[in-house]
């Protein structure tokens, strides 16, 4: 998408250059305005695959280490705790990534 939008930009660009007519000119430039804003938000708001796998590493790790102090609190059990610690951490990684990379999807509250 945003590779279509860069040549739809720099077609647009030559279009504007080759307008002698002055009225013409000032229009195209105003929509190359609107299109290079556009692609612009688009870029700021579109979540990369690097970035949604680094939110749920980071999450995951805090939130692991969270579930495995209350296993340890309950149960006293170091084998019990790093078990389940484990479990938790590989599961529900591979789980936060696949709806993180849906909610990127989502065009609702963008």
């Amino acid at each position: 998408m945003i590779m279509h939008l860069s040549l739809s930009l720099t077609l647009l660009k030559v279009d504007c250059i080759n307008h002698e007519n002055t009225l013409d000119a000032e229009e195209c430039c105003c929509k190359l305005e609107k299109k290079e804003s556009v692609m612009t938000m688009k870029k700021m708001y579109e979540s990369t695959r690097v970035r949604s796998l680094l939110k749920s590493i980071t999450f995951r790790i805090s939130a692991t280490a969270l579930t495995m102090l209350l296993v340890f609190v309950f149960s006293r059990e170091f084998s019990l705790t790093f078990k389940i610690g484990a479990a938790d951490f590989i599961s529900k990684i591979v789980l936060y990534y696949f709806h993180e990379r849906a909610w990127n999807i989502i065009r609702w509250g963008k």
